[in-house]
């Protein structure tokens, strides 16, 4: 489990222009404090990193949609130009903002993209009071 603290710590192992990814989904979800935790960090990058990646051994695993998954390091998934959205800059990293992940949990449609669009929903409406 990857707390704030814990994310911050890995990203500082991702050696790359931080220019050219941003955090999504659930890491970006911690980071914006909607929940306490998240398994993995999902980032999005420019195709010069995911070129980087693959060049330098990475785990790639393919999608029907002819995207791919890049494995940094069991931790932090890399996905190339992949829910790319708006940003702001927590922490020095690019970070979608939580109208761009729900924007991204709409589009994939899982239950448990529902269970987070709801998070926060509920995140913004105490925030707003």
């Amino acid at each position: 489990m990857l707390d704030r603290k814990a994310i911050l710590e890995r990203l500082k192992t991702f050696p790359y222009d931080k220019s050219k990814f941003w955090i999504s989904t659930g890491g970006a979800m911690v980071l914006h404090g909607v929940r306490p935790y998240t398994h993995d960090i999902d980032v999005g990058c420019e195709k010069e990193i995911a070129e980087a990646l693959v060049a330098s051994g990475c785990q790639v695993i393919p999608f029907p949609d002819g995207g791919k998954k890049i494995v940094f390091d069991g931790v932090i998934e890399v996905f190339e130009n992949w829910s790319r959205g708006e940003t702001v800059i927590m922490d020095t990293y690019r970070v979608l903002t939580l109208d761009s992940i729900i924007d991204i949990k709409r589009r994939l449609g899982r239950e448990k993209d529902f269970r987070d669009i709801e998070l926060i929903e509920n995140f913004k409406k105490t925030k707003n009071a």
